[in-house]
């Protein structure tokens, strides 16, 4: 056997190709050999290498062929390497086959050191999922790592430390850093001195297997020989860059022994050893305890080879939604799974008894004492940030900081601050794995629920914010009245809490969405719905639920309220988050009839100090909103099973379940490409995306596995959890552009500018889809989808070169015709079978936005949409013609003179054109050809989609985003009943019954969804109120014989950044308003007062009498307040000169005395200035501290001061 054929033996490419990850990752790209991959390997392997973004793809590739067989990479080697259709890799492939047959010295090193390691850990061998990015970070730690320096990876139970270090460390480029030296120890019992210094004994038996152990002296004096020693042949030639490993750490004492001038890196999850260790000496690398998506699939792919790509991603769904994403737990669950102790579908029913002595023996640093303590946490729920006075409660006795600080040191809890800087802990989720029993259990609930006493602070507080509660006490009191035995009881505690719209309001307020945006109302319904039973008591409620009157039976009431309840809280949530002036319970008030109505009314009479409105128009018509936090959005897509897909204003795309029992929010996105989303396109039964950048480049996105399909029979109670965030990308996520350039020979400079999806299905249910492909240059080529592969491919139709440019949109017609429209709207008309143009139209001076089709088989035509700025145009193109002629009209708007459109999109039944507009939305009815609905909201609309429902009722629901609002708007249209012509409106606008004279009335809206009433309300003379509302209109409320008449008053057109601040009215009627930029208005007689005084914020405005006018303002720097003589402002006389008069002081309040004296308070004290000399002004101001109350009586003022101190003044003006 020659020389050759021992080294082939010896070393295969398997042993060899990991020495050239770093040649690879400098000139090499999977794309090219992707073809040649899917030949030797899985299509799921294959897909998860080239959807990396290089060079992580290198990596995913390397770690994919670590794990396949000798055959499977020698096939690697000399055919895929060998056969690139892309640039020549012979280089690549003649260097790993000459070091195959003549390895150098370091790749026999490389080779031995990591069969060593491999050899030493098996289940990491045969189980080790890589986590890229941890192992990037640990990886360039140890690169950058010099002698008498560290590297700590810290972590939580089952984080993974371990393998995460055998992982980087097997890598050739950390062993030839290391000098191929890198010695593992396993510190886990080096408690003593006694262990330590056995620890160090060891590692100098590993270095030199000669040296004679000094046995003599005491431990002290032995273990500084030892690290004496050891320090000396670390320092040699051979040692002086290798790295010592010291796994499971437990104490600081352990490596202040091995901290013998070498590198080390550390493993451990003991605080006490990740303070110590500075950040200027050590690189701390935080291992979080969750895999992801990903991973999770990869690791159960080892222990269950056999199941299935469907099953795989089924399972990694349910136990993302779970939070099981511990590794050490998914470890145990996979296990169980392959060991028959449970099955996919009853995972939960695993065999622990291994994962429970494990965590157990991480108790054992607690004594009895204290593991009972730790024990105590256990009755607060998995999620709860758990607040420092809460412990004190559950720890009677003891320092809730000491035993924090104990529990932390081994990383038995972890620590937060809130927004307020107050400490919190949270309990790792591995440690709930533990079956506890609490022998106390009932008796620290109802210690939690006393401590917030209530019945008390709910019943006694006669304001709307209820004092003393915290954001636990919001989020979590529900689970501890649930524990409570007594049924009479808990149902109390339970109404008094969770039907109080004063805490439903501010529940409603502290709750985050998954992007950390405040206001939020989903999990306040999952809460209604968690702990129905308990508020309505769903025995009695059976028994009771033939009563006639629902107000004779509680439990009947209570279910009605509730089911009530959450139908309006989706109604309310916009109004209530939109502003910190509104209030659920006026607007529950504001309902007017109905068991919600009764509720409220209910409560407010416990609030005798409050004015409340009664009466108001439509509803919130907003079957739901997505609040978006700091982002907008730019693109909406209704998807099936109440999903919704937008595209945001930071580049990326977040999906969410909108539906009532949704949990779930996915944010995807691209770190590689920021480029903005100009368009997207869900198929395949929404199972698929594509979008397009406006860089050009287009992507393919897969959904499937992040869509759940409800089971709508299910009796499956909410689960009451932690809001769920936001998970990155978990779908495959392909280039197009790669595919359809090397496809079709396609220059890589030309940019895709549009695109188009046609999909049918045939007599056997298969679904046939193309995607045709415009390119800036007017070329349009086609592509087949591959649905097993899920991937597009070349079609046979040639490409059509149409020479147009800019394309804006194009469709596909009768199987046969292209009509392309150009951002200049020049239409042309093209026939596929001849590859000519055929007609072409040019609609002037206009601005293309989208074009919409549909086909109508029963009138045998196909009707074309084309979407202008200014217009819509209605195209007819006859079947039974067969060519390119084409009948067109415009779209007539009989109701408006202009219309500025924005986006439209067309019903899927062709009914129904929905237009976004700068003005608000419009619903046109292609039946009887004009516009039929206007949202009541004017607002810039950027974007929209309607979404067909199978419903009696319900016909459509439309998605709105408005420029400048971070909130995504749901709107439902319904049918009319009883209508001829099957008209729809808005499902908010029904009409209500008026109970007093039993007739029927369609009450106006008086107030617009997204607009609320300011806290700026002036009372007149004769029983009228004035309002102003977020718009700055003014809305008079008058009572008339026992009834309210609600009108508006007309105010000026002012810029949108100027609004209302201040308002009064005087005795002739004439109201006068101040705004934010300084202007004082007479809104009785539409006339602008002269503003070169100031331009300062209005805060304050009073018309003393007929002539006097009094403003001033906050924020001004040198002449706060002004008082103008109204009679005098156009004179030009030396009397006139005087005014207005400045005050330096901002005015409080003003009164006049005795006719002529003019009394303005001030927090400083009062000013008098006598009108018919107004030179003379007088100033009351005495020791004392700031003013904050005054009152007069006859000649008798009285001034209040904020030190307890009141003065009284008597006939001082007089």
């Amino acid at each position: 056997m020659s020389i050759c054929e021992m080294s082939e033996i010896k070393y295969c490419y398997k042993d060899i190709i990991p020495v050239f990850l770093e040649d690879f990752k400098k000139d090499f790209d999977c794309k090219d050999i992707e073809e040649a991959l899917r030949a030797i390997l899985k299509k799921e392997e294959v897909d998860n290498i080239v959807n990396e973004s290089h060079p992580l793809q290198t990596y995913r590739l390397f770690w994919t062929l670590r794990d396949q067989g000798k055959n499977v990479v020698k096939r690697f080697v000399e055919e895929v390497l060998k056969d690139s259709h892309g640039p020549n890799y012979g280089f690549l492939l003649s260097a790993i086959q000459k070091e195959c047959k003549e390895p150098s010295l370091n790749t026999k090193n490389y080779i031995s050191k990591v069969d060593r390691l491999y050899n030493d850990n098996q289940k990491f061998t045969k189980y080790n999922v890589s986590r890229i990015e941890q192992y990037l970070e640990l990886q360039k730690a140890l690169l950058e790592l010099r002698p008498s320096k560290n590297v700590l990876v810290e972590g939580d139970l089952g984080a993974g430390k371990q393998w995460l270090a055998l992982d980087v460390c097997s890598s050739y480029v950390v062993q030839q850093k290391m000098d191929f030296n890198i010695f593992w120890l396993d510190v886990r019992t080096c408690c003593s001195p006694k262990s330590r210094l056995e620890a160090l004994q060891s590692f100098l038996y590993i270095i030199d297997h000669n040296q004679q152990v000094n046995c003599d002296g005491s431990i002290q004096l032995q273990t500084e020989w030892l690290k004496s020693k050891l320090s000396d042949k670390l320092k040699s030639e051979l040692y002086k860059n290798c790295l010592l490993v010291l796994r499971n750490v437990q104490n600081k004492e352990t490596w202040e022994a091995f901290n013998l001038g070498c590198k080390i890196l550390l493993t451990t999850r003991q605080k006490n050893v990740v303070n110590f260790l500075s950040t200027l000496t050590t690189t701390h690398v935080t291992l979080k305890d969750a895999l992801s998506p990903f991973e999770t699939e990869s690791l159960f792919s080892k222990f269950l080879p056999e199941i299935t790509y469907e099953s795989l991603k089924k399972l990694t769904v349910t136990l993302i939604q779970e939070k099981k994403t511990n590794p050490l737990l998914l470890t145990t669950i996979a296990r169980s799974i392959r060991d028959d102790h449970c099955t996919i579908d009853n995972w939960d029913q695993r065999n622990s008894e291994k994962l429970t002595s494990i965590i157990e023996t991480t108790l054992n640093v607690l004594n009895s004492d204290e593991r009972q303590l730790y024990k105590n946490l256990f009755i607060f729920p998995k999620s709860a940030y758990i607040p420092l006075h809460l412990l004190g409660i559950v720890w009677p006795g003891n320092d809730p900081i000491t035993i924090v600080n104990k529990l932390y040191k081994y990383s038995l809890i972890k620590k937060h601050l809130d927004s307020k800087k107050r400490m919190t802990i949270t309990l790792p989720s591995i440690y709930f794995e533990l079956s506890i029993h609490i022998v106390n259990e009932a008796v620290l609930h109802r210690k939690i629920i006393e401590h917030y006493n209530i019945p008390q602070v709910f019943d006694e507080t006669n304001g709307l914010l209820i004092p003393n509660l915290d954001s636990y006490f919001y989020k979590h009191i529900g689970h501890h009245i649930s524990k409570i035995n007594d049924n009479i009881e808990r149902e109390t505690l339970f109404r008094k809490v969770y039907l109080d719209f004063r805490f439903l309001d501010q529940k409603i307020r502290n709750d985050c969405t998954p992007l950390g945006a405040r206001g939020y109302v989903l999990p306040t319904l999952q809460v209604l719905r968690l702990y129905e039973a308990q508020i309505i008591n769903e025995k009695q409620y059976m028994c009771a639920h033939q009563s006639s009157d629902y107000k004779d039976n509680d439990n009947v009431y209570y279910d009605l309220l509730l089911n009530a309840l959450i139908t309006f809280l989706l109604n309310a949530e916009e109004k209530l988050i939109r502003s910190e002036f509104s209030c659920l319970l006026q607007i529950a008030l504001m309902t007017e009839v109905g068991v919600v109505y009764d509720e409220a009314f209910r409560q407010a009479q416990r609030l005798p100090s409050y004015v409340w409105f009664t009466e108001c128009g439509q509803s919130n018509p907003h079957r739901q909103i997505i609040n978006l936090g700091k982002h907008q959005v730019r693109h909406a897509i209704y998807l099936d099973d109440d999903y919704c897909l937008m595209a945001l204003s930071n580049q990326q795309l977040l999906l969410t379940d909108v539906s009532l029992d949704g949990d779930v929010s996915y944010l995807l996105s691209d770190n590689n490409d920021l480029y903005d989303i100009v368009e997207m396109c869900v198929f395949n039964k929404h199972k698929h995306l594509l979008t397009l950048y406006s860089n050009g480049s287009l992507k393919l996105w897969s959904l499937q596995h992040l869509l759940r399909r409800r089971n709508t029979d299910s009796s499956v109670r909410p689960r009451l959890g932690q809001v769920a965030k936001h998970s990155k990308i978990f779908c495959n996520v392909k280039f197009v552009n790669n595919d359809v350039q090397r496809l079709t020979n396609t220059s890589a400079d030309q940019k895709i500018c549009s695109f188009f999806l046609e999909e049918k299905d045939d007599e056997d249910e298969n679904i046939f889809i193309q995607l045709h492909v415009a390119f800036n240059n007017g070329d349009i080529c086609i592509c087949d989808w591959e649905n097993k592969e899920e991937k597009f491919k070349q079609s046979h139709t040639p490409i059509l070169k149409t020479q147009q440019r800019k394309l804006r949109c194009f469709s596909k017609l009768m199987d046969r015709f292209y009509v392309l429209c150009t951002v200049d709207c020049k239409l042309t008309v093209w026939d596929l079978r001849r590859g000519s143009k055929e007609t072409e139209h040019d609609f002037g001076n206009e601005e293309a936005l989208k074009m919409e089709t549909y086909i109508d088989k029963n009138e045998d035509y196909t009707m074309l949409l084309l979407i202008f700025k200014s217009r819509v145009w209605q195209l007819r193109f006859k079947h039974s013609d067969n060519n390119s002629t084409i009948v067109k009209k415009p779209l007539h708007f009989t109701d408006m003179d202009a219309v500025s459109i924005t986006c439209g999109k067309l019903s899927k039944d062709g009914r129904y054109l929905v237009l976004g507009t700068v003005q608000g939305l419009i619903v046109y009815d292609l039946k009887v050809f004009d516009s039929v609905l206007r949202s009541n909201i004017s607002e810039h609309i950027i974007c929209l989609d309607i979404y067909d429902l199978n419903s009696p009722k319900l016909k459509y629901i439309v998605l709105c985003g408005a420029a400048g609002k971070s909130i995504l708007h749901l709107y439902t249209l319904r049918n009319i009943p009883a209508n001829e012509n099957q008209s729809i409106t808005w499902a908010h606008k029904a009409k209500r019954e008026s109970y007093s004279n039993n007739t029927t009335v369609d009450l106006q809206s008086y107030l617009e969804p997204n607009v609320y009433l300011r806290p700026l309300l002036i009372k007149c003379n004769n029983d009228t109120l004035l309002a102003v509302d977020s718009r700055s209109r003014i809305h008079k409320i008058q009572i008339e014989d026992g009834e309210s008449h609600w009108s508006m008053i007309t105010t000026p057109l002012m810029d949108r950044n100027s609004h209302i601040t201040a308002l009064c009215t005087c005795k002739n009627n004439n109201i006068f308003a101040g705004y934010s930029n300084g202007v004082i208005f007479n809104i009785s007689k539409n006339e602008k007062l002269l503003q070169e005084y100031s331009t300062n914020q209005v805060d304050y405005i009073n018309m003393i009498n007929s002539t006097i006018l009094i403003t001033s303002s906050k924020t001004s720097s040198k002449y706060a307040t002004l008082i103008f003589n109204l009679s005098k402002l156009e004179m030009n006389t030396a009397s006139s000169s005087i005014w207005p008069i400045k005050l330096s002081k901002y005015t409080m309040s003003a009164r006049l005395f005795n006719e002529h004296f003019l009394l303005i308070f001030t927090e400083n004290g009062v000013i008098s200035i006598d009108l018919y000399s107004p030179q003379q002004i007088h100033h009351f101001v005495g020791p004392y501290d700031r003013l904050v109350g005054f009152d007069m009586n006859e000649h008798r003022l009285y001034l209040a001061f904020i030190n307890r101190t009141v003065k009284l003044i008597v006939q001082a003006i007089s």
